[in-house]
């Protein structure tokens, strides 16, 4: 397979490379008409008088909307994110340019140089990039020094610290979207599906909701959605659904296809998107909304119809060691939802630390404080952003990569009574659940959520709201 691009005098690429770099134009999709947004993320050390790329990622198909411009710009380190458009380049040119050596940012010249060989270029279909959404991603990898490892730049994690106190490089590099091991020049170029499945998508009491996004100039009639749904009775509809689907405008640039049918209750869906007989997203859409939690059955069976735990989300006032029955709820209810909570304030050996401990699936974490009462609340919230940042300085020294901790401080007060006494806590960003929550949290809990969902819901992706949502996912 012959690739479009041609050596310049500068440009050392072996032909195996060139041909890696044709396998990945052969795989990547182009609907007339349409320019895709390509974003183009970097990281560039200042070392002996160059700017050096150390790792980018050119991401082609991606959504401008919400995706990070910020730029940090120091003596030592510079990152940020740029479109195309601004660097009035394409793809092919910003791929060109860097197997000459470098390209020109607003910000300066960023060098890409070559070892003692040549610029490589490695094409990896389904790259595990997509793996967390199901999609179809391809790669193709441009490397550069091979020989280049951050030892050779003792002074990173100084010059990070001096920005960022307490920030190691590693996790610094994390936090730009980049693998801390990276140990060579390296760009990723990456290529997103082009039809993917819409955040609409969903299958609840026996009614499946299925949206497709695609660009203006696709051609509709090269969609396959293959699907498969089983039920408590075993099979039901399968087959492809394209020719179900409704397509409207969804954006100026953007199409939707969309589709309603009736499947069954307690049904799974198992569903892939291609597009020209590429495969694009797989979905699995499980009806948990009629499924029964088997948790909240187990635990109905030593506390039959949630005796004693209403009791206790209920109880007026708590005496002497008593409190720590409400973090018990607190644990129990968590454990019911779908996470992995600790119970740490039960044992009077470990006072220092958060009365419970939330863990979603995917790492994320939680510091929740239980308060019987409420007079002490401010008190207690800055107790536990105390907590909160200890976990994180240890986090730190330990070179771990940068982890999400959230604040959540819990009471059994109601919240017309109790929602005044919360100024710290929401000034520091935590959330606050009261009586009502609880017993909102123990209902839903009746049937089988997605905890990393809930969670989202809860705590939000980046910013913590001031009250939890205990809502259905």
């Amino acid at each position: 397979m012959e690739s479009i691009f041609r050596p310049s005098n500068a440009m050392t690429v072996s032909q195996h490379h060139l041909n890696e770099i044709a396998k990945f134009e052969a795989a990547t999709i182009k609907v007339p008409g349409h320019q895709p947004a390509v974003a183009f993320t970097v990281v560039a050390l200042e070392f002996e008088g160059q700017w050096i790329l150390v790792a980018g990622r050119l991401v082609r198909n991606a959504r401008i909307e919400g995706w990070p411009r910020a730029h940090l710009m120091s003596a030592k380190i510079r990152a940020g994110t740029y479109f195309l458009d601004e660097l009035k380049m394409t793809e092919r040119e910003v791929i060109e340019a860097l197997l000459n050596g470098g390209l020109d940012v607003p910000h300066g010249r960023l060098a890409f140089p070559k070892s003692q060989g040549d610029h490589e270029a490695y094409f990896i279909p389904f790259h595990n990039l997509g793996d967390a959404e199901n999609k179809s991603v391809h790669v193709l990898q441009l490397a550069g020094d091979q020989r280049s490892n951050f030892e050779r730049y003792p002074d990173l994690d100084w010059a990070i610290r001096a920005e960022l106190p307490g920030m190691t490089f590693p996790q610094f590099l994390s936090n730009w979207g980049f693998d801390p091991r990276y140990g060579a020049l390296r760009v990723d170029v990456v290529e997103l599906p082009i039809a993917t499945f819409g955040a609409e998508s969903e299958l609840r009491t026996g009614k499946l909701k299925l949206d497709v996004h695609m660009p203006h100039g696709s051609d509709i009639s090269g969609v396959t959605l293959n699907c498969t749904v089983t039920s408590e009775d075993g099979f039901g509809p399968f087959g492809n659904f394209a020719k179900d689907l409704t397509w409207i405008d969804l954006f100026p640039d953007a199409l939707k296809g969309w589709l309603r049918l009736d499947v069954g209750k307690a049904s799974e869906l198992k569903a892939t998107l291609s597009y020209q007989g590429r495969p694009q997203q797989h979905l699995t859409l499980i009806d948990t909304f009629s499924i029964t939690n088997a948790k909240h059955v187990i635990f109905q069976s030593f506390d039959p119809d949630f005796t004693a735990v209403g009791k206790i989300i209920r109880k007026e006032s708590f005496s002497g060691g008593q409190s720590r029955e409400l973090e018990s709820v607190v644990a129990w209810l968590a454990w019911m939802l779908g996470f992995e909570p600790l119970h740490i304030g039960d044992n009077k050996m470990l006072q220092d630390g958060p009365d419970v401990v939330v863990s979603a699936p995917d790492g994320r974490l939680a510091f929740v404080e239980v308060l019987s009462g409420v007079d002490q609340a401010d008190r207690k919230a800055h107790l536990l952003a105390a907590r909160i940042a200890r976990a994180h300085r240890g986090l730190n020294e330990a070179d771990f990569p940068q982890s999400e901790i959230n604040g959540m401080m819990v009471t059994n007060r109601p919240r017309a009574e109790a929602e005044r006494m919360f100024g710290a806590a929401r000034e520091l960003g935590f959330c606050v659940a009261f009586r009502e929550d609880l017993e909102n949290a123990l209902a839903i809990a009746q049937r089988t959520k997605h905890p990393a969902r809930l969670f989202d819901r809860i705590f939000g992706r980046r910013a913590m709201p001031h009250a939890p949502r205990w809502t259905s996912t």
